[in-house]
């Protein structure tokens, strides 16, 4: 469906050094049921580690917990937990030209409750990384929290440091904040945020929490969305081994691709703002990518998008459950108008750029450069294109797609670094060349330290890992269909087993990893993912509801299934908003 083939596929890397809705006064399965406590005491514990050489540990600290986090205020108090603050690998690199440092390394923090349920928690990263952050900071990190659930504000979810797994995160091997990738000039820190940070913090954790409890985890799990979705498949292709069950959200696993066609977007998005709006331009004469289309005209795309596809689910109810029988059934060029732009229609470049965008990028001789995207049935939520695609009308270009994907796409995709990149006019080909070039020190391709789509995943299956695939359909970002088109890929290589360790759950809606006006993107992976592993109890459905009530325009006490892959949920009697009133049915 997505019309790409994997292009420039990544080898794969083998080493061994590397529901239901839980209310908080319930007991989650993956809460501490089997709690065990320290055998040693957190100041103490510094005394008794052997790490190995080049790690080093920065503070350790017993966070007495019982404050209520903000991101959280449904999940209690914090509990009691040891907080272990290291670095490993440091080393002088080249200098960073967005902060001046020539300081490197990878930064982690682990968390280790006092009320410990013999598991461990491995939360992805998100952006550029760069942040190790606070369990009630604005990324909460160390929270443990759930990958397509991460939130903007207060999130419903119960994370995993509140249900007692020790949790650690890392700053993936720079320091900085997550919208700035001038770590990228420094070829050993582009390979530690591809990959390699993974593989050198899960066994020191590891061996930190074995120390701290008497006994090694009995299972481990990663979950992440976005960056930390392909983080979270670079776990599962390259350090399979070390998991046991993961999740990957909105996984950006193809980001080099990605980036091109965030520069694609761009480029078509700007021909219909500079037609809509000539005079308007920023700083560097670019476009103002949010004149391309107004509030009302995104509305008008999302409810022609309804009007050919809602009902295919056989509910109308503002979510597209149905999504292949959607596929192909809508096209913006039946919003034209027959003459001068209107509020009941598209001009001739409106149509043009959203073709080009939902089409999905090209190089110069017509080939797929990244996936298509679904015609969007949320496209003007907050965590949608004005977020991503447009950018906030304040009279600069702040879309993400120019700014957090320029910035990555001059020093960590382009190879040599490229600080001249600018997203409104870099050539297309030349840009596909550069991600799949080496120069120099940088012996390896973005697209082979970054691109995460190995089949191979012998390393997880063969000791009965699980990983579920979670991807928002209305994420402006990562396309579901380049999620589809590998999940596809993996039931070709493992055929009818496929499902026995492998689910993809897709949803309608659903901006990236979090958001949506007529979405429910709220549902509970960790304990069902708990339940798969430790319990061979396959998620058939997950119960979802919308993440921010407050935000959201369905009914209130809306629930919805989302099933596995290719299976929907097809409305069969009774309340729309009961997700008792839907079966997963076949494709």
């Amino acid at each position: 469906m997505s019309g790409y083939s994997g292009v420039g596929r990544a080898p794969l890397v083998r080493t061994c050094a590397r529901g239901m809705i839980v209310a908080a006064a319930l007991l989650p399965l993956a809460a501490a049921a089997d709690a065990a406590k320290p055998v040693l005491a957190c100041a103490g514990l510094r005394q008794q580690l052997k790490l190995p050489a080049g790690v080093l540990i920065k503070s350790i600290a017993l966070d007495s917990g019982g404050t209520v986090a903000s991101a959280y205020p449904n999940a209690g108090p914090k509990p009691e937990n040891c907080v272990v603050k290291g670095g490993i690998g440091a080393y002088t690199g080249v200098k960073d030209p967005d902060n001046g440092s020539t300081a490197y390394g990878i930064d982690f923090e682990l968390r280790l409750p006092t009320q410990w349920n013999g598991r461990f928690f491995y939360q992805g990263g998100g952006g550029a990384d760069g942040l190790v952050l606070e369990a009630d900071g604005i990324i909460p990190s160390q929270a443990g929290n759930l990958a397509a659930s991460q939130g903007f504000g207060s999130s419903p979810q119960t994370p995993a440091l509140w249900r007692g797994f020790a949790v650690v995160s890392s700053d993936a091997g720079h320091h900085g904040l997550p919208l700035f990738s001038g770590f990228g000039v420094d070829p050993v820190a582009r390979l530690n945020y591809g990959y390699a940070s993974i593989g050198q913090v899960t066994p020191v954790a590891k061996q930190i929490v074995a120390a701290y409890y008497g006994q090694a985890p009995h299972h481990s799990y990663f979950l992440g969305c976005s960056k930390g979705g392909q983080e979270a498949m670079q776990a599962a292709q390259k350090y399979g081994a070390q998991f046991d069950g993961i999740v990957a959200g909105d996984p950006g696993f193809h980001l080099p691709h990605a980036a091109v066609a965030e520069a694609w977007n761009t480029q078509a998005l700007a021909k219909a703002a500079h037609a809509n709006a000539p005079a308007a331009v920023d700083s560097n004469g670019n476009p103002l990518l949010y004149k391309a289309f107004s509030a009302a005209d995104l509305d008008l795309l999302r409810r022609g998008v309804l009007q050919a596809c809602d009902a295919l689910d056989g509910a109308a109810d503002g979510m597209i459950f149905n999504t292949q029988a959607c596929a192909g059934r809508f096209d913006p060029s039946t919003l034209l108008c027959a003459g001068a732009k209107s509020a009941s229609c598209l001009s001739a470049a409106q149509v043009s750029a959203a073709q080009a965008v939902f089409g999905g990028a090209r190089d110069g001789g017509g080939n797929a450069v990244y996936a298509a995207f679904p015609y969007d049935t949320d496209i003007g939520s907050a965590n949608g294109w004005p977020l991503w695609d447009l950018g906030l009308p304040l009279g600069a270009n702040l879309a993400f797609n120019v700014t957090l994907g320029a910035s990555s796409s001059r020093y960590v995709f382009s190879t040599p670094p490229n600080p001249g990149l600018s997203m409104f006019d870099v050539d297309i080909d030349a840009f596909l060349r550069s991600i799949q070039a080496t120069s120099g020190a940088y012996s390896t391709s973005a697209v082979d330290f970054m691109e995460a789509d190995s089949t191979d995943l012998d390393a997880l299956q063969g000791h009965g890992g699980k990983i579920m695939f979670v991807h928002g359909e209305s994420d402006p970002v990562f396309s579901m269909y380049d999620t589809i088109d590998y999940y596809n890929r993996l039931g070709a290589a493992y055929g009818d087993t496929t499902p026995d360790f492998a689910r993809l759950f897709l949803v309608p809606g659903m901006n990236h990893c979090v958001g949506g006006a007529y979405t429910t993107d709220y549902f509970d992976t960790l304990d069902a993912l708990v339940a798969w592993v430790e319990q061979n109890n396959p998620p058939a459905r997950l119960i979802a509801q919308p993440g921010n009530p407050s935000a959201s325009k369905l009914p209130a006490g809306t629930t919805r299934p989302l099933c596995p892959y290719p299976q929907f949920a097809r409305y069969t009697g009774g309340p729309l908003q009961d997700a008792a009133s839907y079966r997963c049915a076949p494709e």
